[in-house]
């Protein structure tokens, strides 16, 4: 069956857009560090593993809540393969809000094919020629570091940030990571704010993984946020998890010309 829907690039970001900010008024304010929305498709660097992400915050009369908000499984074969399986919460607070599933995603540079599998339906959106990924050998460049606050998506080249803070190396969970820091100044009026906010943003990535493997981000406003990669195993999953499941009906949207 072939349609024409939103190109796979963007019905992904829209996606992952979706689930980083759709928060609830009461936590407009939160800080959030961001997961990778798609991991590398690195060759010859298998991996799984499972990210968590964390909101925090800190209160005047010294109470502090933490709330988990996202579940993120990863999984990437010898060919670059990968695919992702979120859970996000649906529940505007508490520490039991309960994480839901949604839609997995299955990215294959070498067959030039993207695959959304859509839980509720049973259904698979295959996008033919439109992967988003490009196959890279390690190491790879860490990224830019980014943020989410009050509404804003603060980028790696906007003002208001410091220089890059090298912290060096450490072992994370099995892998070697590379640490930066930065601090970025969000000015007075930007969301309704009277004085300056500042944002500090530390952040460790694994070039072998071409993965975040750590980013912990607190504000001066009493919030926090972070994320962690853990249960990093280095070798090849299950192939099936690269395939579309049997029971799914196909839905195929060939490239435009």
């Amino acid at each position: 069956m072939n349609r024409r829907t939103l190109p796979a690039g963007r019905l992904c970001a829209a996606l992952c857009a979706g689930i980083a900010l759709s928060c609830p008024p009461s936590q407009a304010q939160q800080l959030a560090v961001d997961a990778p929305p798609n991991p590398a498709s690195v060759a010859g660097a298998p991996f799984s593993a499972v990210a968590t992400q964390q909101i925090t915050r800190e209160f005047t009369d010294g109470n502090r809540m933490a709330r988990t908000v996202r579940v993120i499984h990863y999984y990437r074969d010898s060919t670059g393969r990968t695919r992702i399986e979120r859970e996000a919460s649906k529940q505007s607070a508490g520490a039991q809000a309960t994480l839901q599933g949604g839609v997995d995603e299955i990215d294959d540079p070498v067959a030039g094919e993207r695959y959304l599998l859509i839980q509720r339906t049973r259904t698979a959106e295959v996008f033919e020629g439109r992967t988003t990924a490009h196959l890279v050998q390690p190491p790879v460049t860490p990224p830019g570091i980014t943020a989410y606050f009050g509404g804003l998506v603060i980028g790696p080249k906007d003002q208001g940030w410091s220089q890059p803070e090298p912290l060096g190396e450490k072992v994370i969970e099995g892998v070697r990571a590379v640490g930066t820091r930065r601090e970025y100044t969000l000015a007075a009026g930007a969301i309704g704010n009277e004085k300056p906010i500042g944002i500090d943003i530390e952040q460790w990535f694994s070039p072998d993984l071409g993965m975040i493997v750590s980013k912990t981000g607190h504000a001066t406003t009493g919030g926090g946020s972070s994320y962690r990669l853990e249960h990093i195993v280095q070798a090849d999953p299950d192939p099936t998890l690269f395939t579309i499941p049997a029971d799914y009906t196909r839905q195929t949207t060939a490239a435009s010309n």
